[in-house]
């Protein structure tokens, strides 16, 4: 009887051992798991803070600069003076535009436009027409400023120097000259000039990298030059005689309108 008292007391007191280290065991376990969640949870954190600083970052590197270019249509109209009076040219050609933009509002153009351009105020011996065709170009740069205005909508303001052109060409004819015999004869003549002025341009996005735009440009003719020209032509061999003329003052203005892109 004793003998199985002693056998039941080992037996309870072996079981209650038992139980003590498993609940120490349990807690370890949970506070083990705990520890590993947290140091878990806080390197998750960390990661997606990084993320989300890094993609707020990147769209304001992207947009420091931005270029843009733009092909359109002008019809330019310009006035020279020319042996003390005028001379009006207007043209219809293709306007070539490229501005950036920096994140300030700080901008910069260049600009080239070229085409057809007619007079009625030179008449130029040979010449059976009262309108003279020719031809025109300018060239133009800006440092100016860019304001948004609404969404997907600018207005850029230049100040720009350039220079432009318009040449006109009679016909040919058949002439006899002192030395070189029977030759094609034909005048032409020049009209350049430097230009100060500035250059309004209004864009419309349509979508975030195409548009559409309008500008128009105010130049005033700081210096002009004129150059009338005989020219002798027999087979390969052209002979020119050349008188310039230069002259300040009256202007030019040049309206374009077309698409533009960002890029």
């Amino acid at each position: 009887m004793n003998i199985h008292r002693y056998i039941i007391g080992v037996k309870q007191k072996n079981n209650k051992k038992i139980t003590k280290e498993s609940i120490m065991n349990t807690i370890r376990t949970i506070l083990n798991a705990a520890l590993l969640t947290g140091i878990f949870t806080a390197a998750t954190a960390a990661t997606t803070t990084t993320d989300e600083s890094a993609e707020k970052a990147a769209p304001a590197a992207e947009k420091s600069w931005t270029n843009t270019g733009s092909v359109g249509l002008t019809i330019p109209v310009s006035k020279y003076e020319v042996h003390g009076h005028d001379v009006q040219t207007t043209g219809f050609g293709v306007d070539l535009n490229y501005i950036g933009i920096g994140s300030n509002g700080f901008s910069i153009e260049a600009s080239f436009t070229g085409g057809a351009t007619g007079t009625n105020d030179v008449k130029l011996e040979g010449s059976k027409d009262d309108t003279q065709i020719g031809r025109f170009s300018t060239i133009d740069f800006g440092l100016g400023y860019t304001l948004n205005i609404g969404k997907n909508s600018s207005l850029s303001v230049f100040s720009t120097i350039g220079f432009e052109f318009a040449y006109f060409e009679g016909e040919k004819n058949e002439f006899e000259h002192e030395e070189l015999g029977k030759v094609d004869r034909y005048f032409s003549k020049t009209y350049g000039g430097l230009t100060l002025g500035g250059d309004v341009v209004y864009y419309k996005g349509l979508t975030d990298r195409t548009g559409f735009y309008a500008s128009l440009a105010g130049r005033w003719m700081a210096e002009t030059v004129t150059l009338s020209t005989v020219n002798y032509e027999k087979d390969d061999d052209t002979r020119t005689d050349s008188h310039a003329e230069s002259a300040v003052g009256h202007y030019s203005i040049v309206p374009a309108a077309g698409a533009m892109f960002k890029f």
